[in-house]
């Protein structure tokens, strides 16, 4: 939705809390949301990273917004103000769930993170270290710091970011790590 901030702006003067309140009230009633609806941390999180989700998001929001609008529609004053309008926007009371096309946009993150978890599984791992040690490879990730880079596998260690290789390089006998082997190819065993 192209206006959003401007009808939460509205929003928040007409009922007379700040768009800092609402903006806060937005997100979190959203996690609520999704812990009841979708329960599995990882689930959330690809809920979470889904544009769809979002747009879908906003949408509830702003339905729910006029109904409070056609309810109340002179400025609302009352002390109660913030516990109403939590209220309003409960996911317990909200009936809607995502459509297709916003179940379609999950599906295809969840692949996209399937991907992503292949990729971690094919890392470095001990058996692995046995094939590499000893051998001459060159870097040919050309976002690996050392791309292009020539040297030796001395052995395999444990990182913050997992287990890797250590390469000396030729060039400048300085010891880096690499993480994949899709990052690496034997030059000489």
């Amino acid at each position: 939705m192209r206006n959003f901030n401007r009808h939460l702006a509205e929003m928040a003067q007409h009922i007379n809390v700040s768009e800092e309140f609402i903006h806060n009230l937005f997100l979190i009633t959203a996690n609520e949301f999704l812990e009841g609806y979708a329960i599995n941390e990882n689930r959330i999180a690809i809920w979470k990273i889904t544009p769809e989700f979002w747009a879908w998001w906003q949408q509830i929001w702003v339905d729910r917004d006029r109904m409070v609008l056609r309810r109340y529609p002179h400025r609302i004053t009352t002390n109660h103000r913030k516990e109403m309008y939590k209220v309003w926007h409960s996911p317990q009371f909200i009936q809607a769930r995502p459509g297709t096309k916003v179940y379609r946009a999950f599906i295809r993150n969840a692949k996209e993170k399937q991907l992503l978890i292949k990729r971690i599984q094919d890392m470095i791992t001990n058996q692995k270290v046995a094939y590499y040690q000893g051998s001459e490879v060159r870097v040919i990730n050309n976002v690996h710091p050392h791309f292009n880079a020539v040297g030796s596998v001395l052995r395999g260690e444990q990182t913050p970011m997992g287990y890797g290789l250590v390469v000396r390089r030729f060039d400048t006998q300085e010891h880096f790590f690499v993480l994949d082997e899709n990052d690496v190819k034997v030059t000489k065993r």
